[in-house]
């Protein structure tokens, strides 16, 4: 289900939603090693755990992105500029921790038509562009392994 809504043209964002330790990580994981050949610019994991700020986001993405600041430049315009032109699925990992900075990932959208991002978070992002979805704890399958809705 999300790779089948993250192959559309018109679905640029989705935001996966559940409680700590559902799988969320995961998912966004075994999504990006799924459909790395949809992007030709490959895939972005950003980590927002230890951002505890919204004004850290723009940073981590300029980190994850290898982006160094420079003088004169703001660094969202820097990064705006870095993915203007890239086919680029960005990963943003607990985005709880920053939900105002939503923002930033709106004007993103906005300016680079061929990002999509993914979301993991515990609160949904509860913004217009993103489709959000639940996951619960499943019971898990002999062996282990937990079903997730990643096709």
């Amino acid at each position: 289900m999300v790779c089948e809504r993250l192959r559309r043209v018109d679905v640029r964002m989705i935001t996966l939603m559940g409680t700590a330790g559902v799988g969320k990580t995961r998912l966004s994981l075994q999504v990006a090693t799924r459909l790395t050949a949809l992007f030709v610019d490959g895939v972005c994991f950003v980590p927002l755990d230890q951002v505890s700020e919204p004004d850290g986001v723009v940073p981590a993405l300029a980190q994850a992105l290898n982006i160094q600041e420079e003088k004169g430049h703001s660094l969202f315009e820097q990064v705006k500029t870095v993915l203007r032109g890239q086919s680029l699925l960005l990963i943003l990992d607990n985005f709880e921790h920053v939900l105002p900075a939503r923002r930033v990932i709106s004007d993103l959208l906005a300016a680079c038509p061929g990002l999509k991002v993914l979301v993991t978070s515990l609160a949904g992002f509860n913004h217009g562009v993103a489709q959000c979805i639940g996951l619960t704890l499943c019971a898990a399958r002999p062996g282990g392994s937990t079903q997730f809705p990643i096709d």
